[in-house]
C-alpha cells in the first residue's frame, strides 16, 4: 500500500494527493450501492472493502474496521483483485 501512495505522490499533478490520484481498483469511484439495489452479497462485500481500504491509512486499520484479521483481508483482496 505504501508503494501505491508513493506512486500517487509522484504522479499526481496537484499539491494534495486525493482519491483521483489512486488507481481505479483502490478507489470507491463508480462503486455506488444503495440499500435495496439488486446485487449479490459478494458484490456488497467487495464494494465495502474497497471503500474502507480507500479511507484508511493501513491494512491493519482497515482489517480492524472490517472486524477481520489481516490474513482474511489479504485473502479477500486477492479474491476481488484489489
Amino acid at each position: 500500500m505504501s508503494n501505491v501512495v508513493e506512486r500517487c505522490a509522484i504522479l499526481c499533478h496537484t499539491d494534495r494527493v486525493g482519491l483521483e490520484c489512486f488507481p481505479d481498483n483502490l478507489t470507491p469511484r463508480g462503486l455506488t450501492a444503495n440499500i435495496g439495489d439488486p446485487m449479490s452479497l459478494e458484490r456488497v462485500e467487495e464494494l465495502h472493502i474497497r471503500r474502507v481500504l480507500a479511507s484508511t491509512k493501513s491494512l491493519q486499520e482497515a482489517a480492524e474496521i472490517l472486524g477481520i484479521d489481516q490474513a482474511t483481508l489479504w485473502r479477500r483482496r486477492k479474491k476481488y483483485g484489489i
